[in-house]
C-alpha cells in the first residue's frame, strides 16, 4: 500500500501537544490534539503508520524530533497531563539548543523533508522566517503565534491555536508547492551519486558532488578526504602573481606593485578600512573616501571609472544611468561559464593536499559533463554541476572547514580574475593590455 505525503506542524504548550497535517493529494486536513479537553493520541499513532513523507518547514531540528520523542513515549502509556509535560520539556530543549545540528535524528520512523534546510534559511544571511513567506506568498491571513510559549491555555485558546496551526499548514502546503522542483531534482540526484541530498541545499550537493569525484580520483574514503587541508600562516603575494599579469598604465602598475610587497595573513582588513600611510602609494589614484581616519575601501580610477576591490573579486560601472539597446547600438551580456574553475585549471592550480592531475582532472570531467548536459537540454545536470564547480569548489576553496581549503589557492585564483577583469573592460579602457 502507498503511504501519504503529507505537510505538517506542531504547536506544543505546557497543556497542550498539537498535531495537524494536509495531505498533498487530497487536501484533507488532519488535527490530533493531547489536552486537558482531547486524548488523540491512539489515533495519531495509527495515522502516522499510513504516512510515508513529511513535510514541514525546520522540521528537523524541531517538529519532528518532539513527534519522534512522542512515539518513543507512546509505549509507556503516561497520563495525558505528564505526556504533555514531557513533549513540553522536550521542545524548550530543541528551541534552546546552541547547535540546531544536534537535534536531528538521525533515523527517523518518517522520512523527512524540511523546506527550511532546502532553501538554506538556516544560513544566517538567508535566515527567513514562515510569517515572511506568508507575507511574500501574499496569503490573506498572516498570523503570530497568539500566546506566550509558557501560558497554560483555556478550551478557548487551545482552539485559537488549532486555527493557527492549520493556517502555518496551509502557508507551508503553498511554500512545498514552490519548491515541488527543487525536491524532484534532490529525488533524482540522491539515485544518480548514492547519497541522500533530500534536505541539502544547493551549494551543499555541491560540495557533495565534488568530495565523490576527489574522494574517487585519490582513491580515498570521502572521510579521509575530509580531514584534509592546506595552512599556512602567511604567503607573499609575490610568490603568488604570475609572471604574465602585466598592465600598461600607471594607476595599475602602481595598485600591481602595491600588491607583490604585501604578506597576507588573513583576509580581513586586506580591502576595507584600510590604514592610509599603507595604501600612501595608491592615494593618487583612488577616491580617497575615508571612514575614520581609514581608506573606506580599496579602489583604483581609471578614465574616470572607479573599480572596487573585495574579496570576492572586482566590480565598476562606467556611469549610473538608463542604459537602452536601440538602432544604433546593442546592450550585450558577456557570461563565463564557470569562471572561476576554468581559471584554475587553465593556470594548472590545486590545492597542496590534493595531486594536482586528480584536482584539474575532477575540474575538467565535472566541466565537461555541465557542457554535455547544456547540448541536450539537461538542466538539472547543467545546474548541478555549476554549483559543483562555482559554489562549491570557488566559494569553498578559502573556508577551512572544508576539504578544499587552501587559502594561497584563493588569492593566487582572485589575483588572475582581477586581470581577467581588465581584459574584459578593454572596450572601456583602451589602455589596458593583458599579455601572457
Amino acid at each position: 500500500m502507498e503511504k501519504n505525503i503529507q505537510v505538517y506542524d506542531l504547536e506544543i504548550y505546557p497543556n497542550l501537544f498539537l498535531y495537524v497535517d494536509k495531505n498533498i493529494k487530497t487536501n484533507e486536513i488532519s488535527i490530533f490534539e493531547i489536552s486537558k479537553r482531547k486524548d488523540d493520541r491512539a489515533a495519531l499513532l495509527e495515522h502516522l503508520k499510513t504516512v510515508g513523507t513529511q513535510i514541514g518547514f525546520n522540521n528537523l531540528s524541531f517538529d519532528y524530533p518532539l513527534l519522534h520523542t512522542f512515539i518513543r513515549l507512546f509505549p509507556r502509556q503516561l497520563q495525558g497531563k505528564r505526556l504533555v509535560e514531557q513533549l513540553y520539556k522536550k521542545g524548550q530543549s530543541l528551541i534552546k539548543a546552541d547547535n540546531r545540528w544536534t537535534s536531528i535524528v538521525k533515523k527517523p520512523f518518517i522520512q523527512q523533508v524540511d523546506l527550511f534546510m532546502i532553501n538554506h534559511y538556516d544560513n544566517f544571511a538567508k535566515s527567513t522566517n514562515l510569517k515572511v513567506l506568508e507575507f511574500n506568498m501574499e496569503m490573506t491571513n498572516i498570523q503570530t503565534l497568539p500566546y506566550k510559549f509558557n501560558k497554560y491555555l483555556t478550551d478557548d485558546e487551545i482552539q485559537n491555536i488549532v486555527d493557527y496551526c492549520e493556517n502555518d499548514v496551509d502557508a507551508t502546503f503553498r511554500f512545498w508547492k514552490e519548491n515541488v522542483n527543487k525536491i524532484s531534482f534532490r529525488e533524482r540526484f540522491s539515485k544518480l551519486y548514492n547519497h541522500d541530498f533530500t534536505n541539502y541545499n544547493d551549494v551543499k550537493i555541491g560540495e557533495q558532488i565534488l568530495l565523490d569525484a576527489v574522494s574517487k580520483g585519490m582513491n580515498l574514503s570521502q572521510h579521509e578526504v575530509k580531514k584534509m587541508r592546506t595552512y599556512r600562516k602567511s604567503m607573499n603575494m609575490s610568490d603568488i602573481i604570475f609572471d604574465y599579469i602585466k598592465f600598461e598604465t600607471v594607476e595599475f602598475k602602481a595598485l600591481l606593485n602595491w600588491w607583490k610587497d604585501k604578506v597576507i595573513f588573513e583576509t580581513k582588513g586586506q580591502f576595507t578600512g584600510l590604514d592610509m600611510d599603507i595604501v600612501a602609494p595608491l592615494l593618487p589614484y583612488c577616491n580617497n573616501e575615508t571612514v575614520k581616519g581609514k581608506l573606506k575601501n580599496l579602489n583604483i580610477i581609471l578614465n574616470d571609472i572607479q573599480f572596487d576591490f573585495g574579496t570576492g573579486g572586482l566590480h565598476s560601472y562606467c556611469y549610473p544611468g538608463v542604459f537602452k539597446s536601440g538602432p544604433e547600438n546593442d546592450i550585450i551580456l558577456v557570461d563565463v561559464s564557470s569562471y572561476y574553475p576554468n581559471l584554475a585549471y587553465h593556470n594548472g592550480l590545486h590545492p597542496l593536499h590534493i595531486f594536482k592531475d586528480i584536482f584539474l582532472n575532477t575540474i575538467f570531467t565535472l566541466y565537461s559533463q555541465r557542457m554535455d548536459g547544456k547540448k541536450v537540454g539537461d538542466m538539472e545536470i547543467v545546474a548541478a554541476i555549476k554549483l559543483a564547480l562555482n559554489g562549491a569548489l570557488y566559494g569553498f576553496v578559502s573556508n577551512w572547514k572544508l576539504i578544499i581549503y587552501s587559502f594561497m589557492l584563493y588569492l593566487v585564483i582572485i589575483s588572475l580574475y582581477l586581470q581577467y577583469e581588465r581584459v574584459r573592460t578593454k572596450r572601456c579602457l583602451h589602455d589596458i593590455k593583458h599579455t601572457e
